[in-house]
C-alpha cells in the first residue's frame, strides 16, 4: 500500500511546536509550515524569500509560508513549482478539517 503523497509530521516530544508536511512522491521533500498574524506581514514576507522552493496559503486571518527544508535532487522547476501550489492546497484543506474537528 502507497503512502499518501502528503504527510503532517510534528515532534510531540519537544517544546517546540514546528509543523512538517512530508512529500512522498518525486522528489521527496521536508517542508516547514510556518503561521504569522495578518499584522506580522514584514515577518511573513522575509520568511518566504528565505526559501528557494516555497509555496503561500491563504487562510482566513492568518499568514502562511511552507518552505522546503530538504528535497531530494530535482531540476524540473515547472512540476516543483506545480507540486508546491498542490502542497499548500493540501494544507489548506488539512487546515479547514482541523478546524472542523
Amino acid at each position: 500500500m502507497k503512502p499518501s503523497k502528503f504527510l503532517i509530521c510534528e515532534n510531540p516530544l519537544t517544546n517546540d511546536e514546528r509543523v512538517f508536511i512530508i512529500h512522498t512522491g518525486t522528489p521527496v521533500m521536508l517542508a516547514e509550515v510556518f503561521h504569522f498574524d495578518i499584522d506580522q506581514e514584514e515577518e511573513w514576507m522575509k520568511c518566504k524569500r528565505s526559501y528557494n522552493v516555497g509555496a503561500s496559503v491563504d487562510y482566513p486571518g492568518e499568514l502562511i509560508s511552507i518552505g522546503a527544508v530538504w528535497m531530494e535532487e530535482y531540476s524540473d522547476v515547472n512540476k516543483l513549482a506545480k507540486l508546491m501550489s498542490r502542497m499548500g492546497d493540501w494544507y489548506h484543506a488539512y487546515l479547514k478539517w482541523e478546524d472542523s474537528q
